[in-house]
């Protein structure tokens, strides 16, 4: 339904890439001369003595990206059965607004609560729903009123 294995392999390398410090070569430790005839062995300043250099942080679309993979990867079953409703219509014809609460008074409660908004993404890239730019406050209690997203359904499989 959606590349989330591909797209989490190609990500995760790129988050997960463990560098070699290279101030110390990965050795850990530096040496220090005590005086004029003898070394002391120290942790390397740049890296601590943990061998690796601090990785460069990923950015923040990068980081949602692989979390959104990583999350449907887990919850396949709840997301590939969401998407089919966007799909089959039972949301809503086309042109109808919807939220994320029209989706959770649809299904069981997910395992994890990241998922639908992964799915949601997953559907707008597929072109079943596109943004409305509009916030409605939120209808399910344990969402205390937060304000959602409003989503249009643009692509309804008859």
């Amino acid at each position: 339904m959606f590349p989330s294995r591909s797209l989490f392999d190609e990500l995760s390398s790129i988050v997960q890439r463990p560098r070699v410090c290279p101030a110390c070569n990965g050795d850990g430790w530096e040496f220090d001369r005590k005086d004029s005839d003898s070394l002391m062995r120290v942790p390397c300043p740049a890296c601590n003595g943990t061998t690796f250099a601090t990785p460069d942080k990923p950015s923040g679309e990068t980081r949602k990206r692989v979390g959104q993979a990583r999350t449907l990867e887990k919850n396949s079953t709840w997301a590939d059965i969401a998407l089919d409703l966007f799909r089959s219509g039972r949301l809503g014809s086309r042109g109808t607004e919807i939220t994320s609460d029209d989706l959770r008074r649809l299904m069981p409660d997910p395992e994890s609560p990241n998922v639908v908004g992964a799915v949601f993404t997953s559907a707008r890239k597929l072109g079943l729903i596109s943004r409305t730019g509009r916030s409605v406050p939120s209808n399910r209690s344990d969402a205390h009123g937060r304000l959602i997203q409003t989503w249009r359904i643009n692509n309804v499989e008859d």
